[in-house]
């Protein structure tokens, strides 16, 4: 049975309604640290055998926003730290991933990938700056895991209720295409992006984007 591990940090608080929020920080030092200590690249890509069948992503039942930022004018490599909130918005719990360390799913260096293991999930929080004209680039994030043998690498998450997550990346918009950057394009907005895989099921689930937006401004000096 693995142990949850000292990087995540995870509390219950209040929600405005009165129920219970879960909150994950993925901007600890110690998750910086195990970041760092990555060497290694691994991905499988998810998902069980396809059976030829036209197949279309399942639709999860979440909602993404963005809560709030650390700012609102930020220059070229100023760090974004944000809240993002995910919502059950359906009638039944939906499974989250919630460790931070790949190696819950892979293994140390990988040392996992091609080995049976039991149903595992997979799940991505980014952060995406769009400007004026619809270029969007991703400027922060993280991933996450977990195991369905292992409760302690995921969340349930029950019906209308929320979980809020801490996550941080570094302002780099969109490069202006044309010529040098007008006044009016120095303005930008943030989203969210979540995406899921459950290994049980064919196909990810269908990317979810925040379905509010937070604006920022580019600040050249």
């Amino acid at each position: 049975m693995l142990v949850l591990p000292s990087v995540v940090i995870a509390v219950v608080a209040l929600a405005q309604g009165g129920g219970p929020t879960l909150f994950l920080d993925l901007t600890t030092p110690e998750v910086k640290a195990m970041d760092r200590s990555k060497t290694i690249g691994c991905h499988t890509g998810g998902g069980v055998a396809a059976t030829g069948l036209p197949y279309r992503p399942p639709e999860p039942t979440l909602r993404v926003s963005i809560e709030s930022v650390n700012g609102n004018a930020f220059k070229f490599g100023d760090v974004v730290v944000a809240h993002a909130l995910l919502t059950n918005t359906g009638n039944e719990p939906l499974l989250l991933p919630w460790d931070p360390d790949r190696d819950v799913v892979y293994g140390k260096d990988c040392m996992g990938l091609g080995v049976p293991a039991p149903p595992t999930l997979e799940g991505s929080l980014g952060l995406k700056v769009v400007d004026p004209q619809g270029n969007a680039d991703f400027v922060g994030g993280h991933f996450l895991y977990g195991r369905r043998d292992a409760p302690s690498t995921y969340r349930v998450l029950a019906p209308q209720r929320s979980a809020r997550i801490r996550v941080d990346g570094t302002f780099y918009p969109p490069p202006e295409r044309k010529g040098p950057r007008a006044a009016a394009s120095n303005r930008f907005m943030l989203i969210g992006v979540f995406d899921l895989t459950d290994s049980k099921l064919p196909k990810a689930y269908r990317t979810m984007v925040s379905a509010n937006h937070l604006d920022l401004a580019l600040i050249e000096k």
